[in-house]
């Protein structure tokens, strides 16, 4: 450190004290104010390279967004190998539950028909059936006809003039004739119309007798508004015991003086039947 000398006076100038020591190295005096930065100097030759030791592994740091999906690559060429060598047959399994019956298929064919077998044994014979009709027949008309009525309670014949089926009855006429004594069931039926109203009666006759369980009477009915056409029917079902070479026929009055004209149907509207029901 430098020693201000002022010429071993010491004298105080511009306020500053100065020591002179007469005995040798004065003491170090105050550090004077820093001078200014000197020019930087020229680099110094690179130092040796330092051992570095590694530090510790950072914590890992956040995962990043996902980026874009790339591109997809181009379709790989496929190439099937060969078929490998077919393996040994396994154990056969346990057999499963048998399934739903399926649905019947369509009929087949009819087959061929065979041959015609042996003919049996003849059976027993059946219980005789009852024994049919030994005598029938009848007669019908087939026009409409208008019978002349004069006097209530005469009968006047009405005309039959087709036959029926017979057996063991003959017709003549308007008339049937019986065969063989027997009980016959007798049947007729009879259509009027009338264009006066009449009370009309009807009756088959034996030889000319009427048989009272075969008479039938009815009232002919208006069958318009105006009252010009009057209508009715008659017909009995009856069982009488005739004998042989009876007579039959059909007659019809009125039980008060006829008015106006009668006209009787054709056909089924004027029949008379007999069958033989005893033998």
């Amino acid at each position: 450190m430098a020693t201000i000398l002022n010429n071993g006076c010491g004298c105080n100038r511009n306020g500053r004290t100065i020591v002179i020591n007469t005995s040798g190295i004065g003491p170090t005096g105050a550090i004077g104010p820093a001078g200014p930065v000197g020019p930087i100097g020229p680099t110094g030759a690179t130092g040796a390279t330092g051992i570095g030791i590694t530090g510790p592994t950072g914590a890992t740091g956040i995962a990043g967004p996902t980026g874009a999906t790339g591109a997809t690559g181009a379709t790989g060429i496929s190439i099937t190998g060969a078929t490998g060598p077919t393996g040994a047959t396994g154990a056969t399994g346990v057999t499963g539950p048998t399934g739903a019956t399926g649905a019947t298929g369509p009929t087949g064919a009819t087959g061929i028909t065979g041959a015609t077998g042996a003919t049996g044994a003849t059976g027993a014979t059946g219980v005789a059936g009852e024994a049919g009709l030994s005598a029938y027949g009848g007669l019908y008309n087939t026009a409409p006809q208008s019978p002349t009525l004069t006097t209530a309670g005469t009968f006047v014949q009405l005309s039959l003039n087709t036959p029926l089926p017979l057996l063991d009855v003959t017709t003549a006429g308007n008339e049937i004739t019986i065969a063989t004594a027997g009980d016959y069931e007798i049947n007729y039926n009879l259509e009027i119309t009338s264009t006066e109203e009449n009370t009309y009666n009807a009756v088959v006759r034996v030889n000319d007798v009427p048989i009272t369980a075969t008479s039938t009477i009815a009232l002919s009915k208006s069958t318009n508004t105006s009252g010009t056409d009057f209508g009715t029917h008659l017909g009995t079902s009856t069982i009488v015991t005739l004998a042989a070479g009876d007579v039959l026929d059909l007659a019809l009055t009125t039980t008060t003086a006829p008015t106006g004209t009668t006209t009787i149907f054709e056909n089924g509207n004027c029949v008379l039947t007999v069958k033989r029901i005893d033998s």
